[in-house]
């Protein structure tokens, strides 16, 4: 297969670069070709995402890169001369190179859409992302040391108990993380609907 020969069927299953890992204490996780891009709720990327899925589906050509917070970064290429296509690149500051792999625009318009549905449906969402830091503190510390306790120095336990408490609602947003949560839901929803 050729460099300007988009991957598809599947091949592109088994190529794809960008797929969404998990949330959890703040943090999103994404997995991009071999890395794992880590994004705090303070320094939140998904609208980069979101306006790179804007711009694509919009026909625009354009080159786009987003860095996460460890210095790994993506870079979308859409050429002018062939406007079905879109170079999807990834690395990290200091590596000698990165690998390019090129895909139908159709095709990372589809990869962009899966990571904001699957925040959308991550049964932690929003209390572990993007909302984390506006829990009620006191429920807050109240789950936390039910979970220690339970746990018994099982700190993979004690995560999944804690979580779990805020799943069942035993620790609710404050009303700032309440606004932050609806205002943040419609982003997703509208910025993958539109």
């Amino acid at each position: 297969m050729d460099a300007e020969t988009p991957l598809s069927g599947q091949t592109q299953k088994e190529e794809n670069w960008l797929r969404y890992r998990e949330i959890g204490f703040g943090y999103l996780y994404l997995n991009v070709r071999g890395y794992e891009m880590r994004f705090d709720d303070e320094c939140d990327r998904i609208l980069d995402f979101i306006d790179i899925y804007n711009h694509l589906k919009n026909g625009e050509c354009g080159d786009w890169r987003i860095w996460d917070e460890e210095d790994i970064w993506i870079a979308f290429t859409a050429p002018e001369q062939r406007k079905d296509i879109v170079y999807l690149s990834a690395g990290a500051e200091g590596e000698y190179s990165s690998i390019t792999r090129v895909y139908w625009r159709k095709d990372i318009l589809k990869m962009l859409k899966d990571v904001s549905k699957s925040l959308l449906m991550d049964k932690d969402f929003p209390y572990q992302y993007p909302c984390f830091d506006e829990l009620d503190e006191a429920m807050c510390e109240k789950a936390q040391d039910e979970a220690e306790m339970q746990a018994k120095g099982n700190s993979d336990l004690e995560d999944e108990l804690y979580k779990a408490a805020c799943r069942e609602g035993r620790v609710l947003l404050t009303p700032v993380g309440k606004e932050h949560y609806l205002r943040y839901k419609k982003m997703l929803e509208d910025g993958i609907n539109s």
